[in-house]
């Protein structure tokens, strides 16, 4: 049993695309504490050489990143078999897609959805190269 296996144990599949997996999880930390987290690991399917240095690459890039409405990497390793996966913070709930095809919301509650993503992206732009 590897190192990661004992910190990290995987629930179920939440999510997936053409890059990654996204599955509901949990760390165990110092003195058996536990949290719940996502990890999202590389697709074995289709993945190819660069794919994994990509992989990285996201990594590092969502360590440099603090604000409120950006989740947070926690951990980033590789597994036994070679293939990347990030920890990041499991937030529970639904995505804006999924919250957009149950109807309409009301205006005060689309303004604030519009406004904290703003908030993210222009902490986005104002990031140095």
């Amino acid at each position: 049993m590897t190192a990661h296996e004992i910190k990290y144990k995987l629930f179920h599949r939440i999510g997936a695309g053409g890059y990654g997996e996204v599955f509901l999880g949990s760390m165990r930390g110092a003195k058996a504490i536990s949290r719940r987290v996502a990890i999202k690991r590389l697709c074995y399917a289709r993945s190819e050489a660069g794919d994994a240095q990509l992989f990285a690459e996201e990594a590092q890039l969502l360590a440099r990143l603090e604000h409120p409405n950006i989740v947070s990497i926690l951990d980033y390793y590789i597994d036994e078999n070679g293939y990347p996966s990030l920890v990041m913070e499991y937030i529970d709930g639904c995505n804006l897609a999924d919250a957009l095809t149950r109807g309409a919301c009301p205006p005060s509650v689309a303004v604030y959805i519009a406004v904290e993503m703003l908030r993210a992206l222009s902490y986005l732009h104002q990031m140095p190269s």
